[in-house]
């Protein structure tokens, strides 16, 4: 079993609530509506919550209703109510949804059903079954439900498991691993059951529409969630038997929470759909949109966050006006020419708006664009220049078809194999920068925040990126959540230094299920999001896919490579090393069409995503065996191993008297890492270059035997043999095989372009 990783920490996690106004608050601070004081949410790391969207809603509804019942999506997840999502880490999609001021539960993306699952929480469950006694969802049937006797009951509040003897009754539909509501006929003690004295004008007591089995009271009260072990079908088997464990308990009142306060509204449901007047202090930007002006659903959930913007007014000014000196501090510290990076991306406008506010429509806008951009996204840029009169300010560097060309020799980019980052965008920037300002420094402002990744957490607020040393990076934003952001871009007026009010867009797709922006195709992207691109832009998602499909043929890859987007990884990380056991997926690279020139493509710089080194991507143009190689690393480093579940060799050493590590894949693929830049990075890869090149065409000419000055190299049959124990690793073995002069003029000639 893998044993599961905490969630690194990217920043403060902080979430509270007013119960009066159902509004979220970001500090535990008096509620700007009435007063009241908040109380804290529990939520997980990172603590990035989010608003929910009209596209967020009707998934979270659909899904309820597709697993619980029809009609109780709307129930717990009315469009009246604010609905936070918070990312949290699984195998896809994965997000603890938050409503009433509770993670109600999980909303999960399964990428081998290609199917969204909610799974509740106690809360949750709790909600589910409050919703049945009001008869909210009057005339259906429970699902996946199942009921125990007074002794089951007993045993299951005591946080064991259900078995056999101990259930009454349940569900037909009822699958393996469902997220179940379990139940009991039989009222229990307050103390041990549902905590009704502390949730006003609740019910202890539900009605129950249906029960598979037995004619039974018509009185069932909530006991918690289990986890089925087995279908319903088994489950029958089982009680013929008396015998069996039929589901796991996962979540079940606790005296701890007896005594806490759960309160919820006298009423969980639909509000009228008759929306009261919006208020004109939001970002009109997103009300005139012309595609969302006409969605009044939309307008409601828009009238909602304006209420949690109005309840947290004097936080968000705050921090607002902490940007904002922190802009005019950076400014003064950095006299050089002013940009901001925009990318039509929620938090390059933030910043954007941040910049415009303090020092008014002054500065550039720089737009790389990668070719790879929804054209939503680049429609924007225009938009959002031209609304801030500032269209002769927008410089745009376009990489055009690059990705194409390049993807061709690296094949597919991964998330631990990202060389996009250097050809499309930081190289852009970079001759953007170098063009308009002739070799001078430009002070940049950027839409990063260190809740996005743990790279961004530890990186300095103003930096340089070594890969664009022309540009300073500052990063007013840094430590913003999405909560924060989304009420500053869609609530806080826009005025030109005229005191004039502008209408600023917000680009559309974030309203219809991207949650973010960028490259369409990129391997950072969970498969959920995929499904989204397929419905949004069926073209781009089909080029990319056919692209998938060509080179998955042309190195003997199964179906699930690209299906399951394993393409994404060259490391497998460990849920999908599980996945790919239990759905028996077994590969290796291998050519379909050899190729007798092995040549070896580099592209080279210092990612803009990575602050911790100096990377080198590279890939050869087949698939390698790295059984064989294993027998000439020794002369290249002593530190290395073979993963072989993971298909992958890892090594590190030094060189030169700096560090350097790298990994190297079946397909060819390899990534290198210093952390120092005066790494001599070509002469390190002509030794590298020459190892494979010697298992690969070595035709046992025995220079390496007799240049080795502690006779640690001999032939076994038709294999060289290193003896590490003599090895030095001074390389000379290398240096005077007949192939390094190939492996030198191919490398210098790399590194030179």
């Amino acid at each position: 079993m893998v044993k599961k990783s905490r969630a690194p920490y990217l920043g403060k996690v902080a979430l509270f609530w007013c119960d009066i106004c159902q509004v979220p608050l970001l500090k535990s601070r008096s509620c700007q509506i009435c007063g009241g004081s908040p109380r804290k949410v529990d939520i997980s790391p990172p603590g990035d919550v989010r608003p929910a969207f009209d596209y967020d809603y009707t998934l979270l509804q659909d899904t309820v209703d597709h697993e619980y019942g029809e009609h109780l999506g709307k129930a717990l997840f009315p469009r009246s109510q604010v609905v936070l999502l918070n990312r949290i880490g699984g195998l896809d999609r994965s997000e603890e949804v938050i409503v009433y001021g509770h993670v109600v539960g999980h909303l999960k993306y399964n990428p081998i059903a290609k199917s969204y699952h909610f799974r509740p929480r106690l809360i949750g469950g709790w909600m589910i079954a409050h919703v049945f006694s009001q008869n909210l969802a009057a005339g259906i049937r429970f699902r996946k439900s199942l009921w125990l006797n007074s002794d089951g009951a007993s045993f299951f509040n005591q946080g064991k498991s259900v078995l056999a003897p101990g259930v009454d009754s349940f569900s037909p539909d009822i699958e393996i691993n469902d997220y179940i509501l379990i139940l009991t006929h039989n009222i229990l003690p307050s103390e041990s059951a549902t905590p009704s004295s502390q949730i006003s004008q609740t019910p202890t007591s539900l009605q129950v529409p249906h029960i598979a089995k037995n004619s039974v009271s018509p009185q069932s009260q909530f006991l918690g969630i289990g986890v089925a072990k087995a279908s319903s079908q088994e489950m029958e088997a089982m009680m013929k038997v008396n015998r069996g464990n039929l589901a796991k308990n996962r979540f079940y009142w606790k005296k701890s929470m007896i005594s806490s306060k759960l309160p919820f509204p006298p009423q969980i449901g639909e509000n009228s759909d008759v929306f009261s007047p919006l208020s004109d202090s939001f970002l009109v930007g997103t009300e005139n949109s012309k595609k969302l002006s006409s969605d009044l659903t939309h307008k409601q959930i828009i009238q909602n966050l304006e209420r949690v913007y109005q309840a947290n007014l004097p936080i968000i000014q705050e921090e607002i006006a902490s940007a904002i000196a922190f802009i005019h501090k950076t400014v003064r510290q950095q006299p050089h020419p002013i940009a901001v990076a925009y990318s039509g991306g929620k938090d390059s406008l933030g910043v954007l708006l941040l910049v415009y506010r303090a020092l008014g429509p002054t500065f550039k806008i720089f737009f790389a664009n990668t070719g790879l951009e929804l054209p939503e996204v680049e429609e924007n840029i225009q938009e959002v220049s031209k609304a801030l009169g500032m269209s002769d300010k927008l410089l745009i560097r376009a990489a055009g078809d690059i990705f194409w060309d390049v993807v061709k020799d690296f094949g597919p980019p991964g998330r631990d194999y990202r060389y996009c980052c250097h050809s499309l965008k930081a190289q852009q920037i970079t001759g953007l920068i170098h063009d308009l300002y002739d070799g001078n420094k430009v002070l940049s402002f950027l839409g990063q925040r260190q809740y996005e990744s743990l790279n961004r957490a530890i990186s300095k607020k103003v930096y340089v990126n070594s890969f664009i040393p022309l540009q300073i990076a500052a990063t007013p934003i840094k430590n913003w959540i999405s909560l924060l952001l989304w009420l500053f871009i869609l609530h806080e007026p826009v005025v030109t230094p005229k005191g004039d009010r502008i209408e600023v867009p917000v680009t559309s797709l974030y309203f219809h299920g991207h949650e973010r922006l960028g490259c369409y195709l990129c391997p950072a992207s969970n498969l959920a999001t995929f499904e989204i691109l397929k419905q949004t832009h069926p073209a781009l998602h089909a080029k990319w896919f056919s692209f998938l499909d060509s080179y998955a043929s042309q190195y003997g890859l199964p179906p699930e490579w690209v299906e399951y987007g394993l393409w994404r990884f060259k490391k497998f990380p460990p849920q999908w090393m599980n996945v790919m056991k239990e759905q028996g997926i077994e590969f290796q690279f291998h050519n379909t069409t050899p190729n007798e020139d092995v040549d070896l493509k580099i592209t080279k710089g210092f990612s803009p995503c990575l602050q911790s080194g100096y990377s080198v991507k590279g890939k050869f143009t087949q698939a390698l065996d790295l059984v064989h190689i294993l027998d000439y690393l020794p002369s290249l480093t002593r530190d290395f191993e073979y993963d072989e579940e993971l298909n992958v060799i890892s090594g590190s050493g030094v060189y030169k008297k700096f560090s350097y590590r790298f990994n190297l894949f079946s397909d060819g693929s390899v990534f290198f890492l210093s952390p120092q830049q005066d790494f001599d990075y070509a002469g390190w890869f002509q030794h590298f270059y020459t190892t494979i090149y010697r298992t690969l065409f070595c035709n046992q000419c025995k220079t390496c035997i007799s240049v080795c000055p502690t006779q640690a190299i001999r032939i076994e049959g038709s294999q060289v043999a290193i003896d590490v124990s003599k090895c030095t690793t001074c390389r000379l073995c290398s240096s005077h095989c007949p192939l390094f002069q190939i492996s030198k003029n191919m490398i210098t000639k790399s590194f030179s372009t």
